[in-house]
């Protein structure tokens, strides 16, 4: 989402998609995404960015709302138009089944639905990489973070990454967090398993470089 750059109004270009984003998709689906950012960027200590991209925010709301201009046209208050955000949560919160099965939804193919006489149904797109990918990804940000916070400095010495990956296990982990407390099925599941293949990749290139 964000491309960092010594011209920060990359940030504004990058607010504008965010906007766009929020009037095709619930917000809160795009909270994992700017927790990623704000984390990223906290991180690498780079608190002028965090400032830049704040103060370029309300780009993402005015994008909003040009999208509903007809309706403050009609005489819709900006409240009233912000919270059709509100009833879209509302409509997934009445959707909520159990916490945490994005777990056997990876790991054991099992999706939980809320119709039929049976508790789960096989998921058709399911595959034996989704839990390997998923558990690399898991593992690789584990010892990114333990290298960021300086823990096991002495067994982590060789392990070397590039500091923008971090940004990568940053949304695996939010994402993972997001999917845990909502129903879930493949179309959620899609926006994280390419960057745990990627994230699996890199960690067993990663691991072939300091054994070798």
């Amino acid at each position: 989402m964000i491309k960092v750059g010594k011209d920060n109004r990359y940030f504004l270009v990058n607010n504008l998609f965010l906007g766009a984003l929020w009037t095709t998709r619930p917000w809160m689906a795009t909270v994992p995404l700017m927790l990623s950012v704000l984390i990223y960027f906290f991180l690498l200590k780079d608190f002028k960015k965090i400032f830049y991209w704040l103060i370029s925010l309300p780009v993402a709301v005015l994008v909003l709302l040009i999208v509903y201009a007809r309706l403050l046209a009609e005489g819709w208050s900006i409240y009233k138009v912000l919270s059709i955000q509100k009833w879209i949560l509302w409509y997934h919160q009445s959707r909520l089944i159990n916490f945490g099965t994005v777990g056997p939804f990876i790991y054991l193919d099992r999706w939980y639905v809320w119709w039929g006489d049976k508790p789960y149904l096989p998921i058709v797109q399911w595959s034996i990489f989704w839990p390997i990918f998923t558990t690399l990804a898991l593992i690789f940000s584990f010892l990114v973070f333990l290298k960021i916070a300086g823990l096991a400095k002495n067994k982590l010495k060789n392990f070397e990454f590039d500091k923008k990956i971090t940004f990568l296990s940053l949304w695996v982990i939010f994402y993972l967090g997001f999917l845990s407390i909502g129903n879930i099925n493949s179309r959620y599941v899609f926006y994280l398993l390419p960057y745990c293949y990627l994230l699996g990749v890199y960690f067993i290139i990663l691991l072939n470089k300091v054994w070798d």
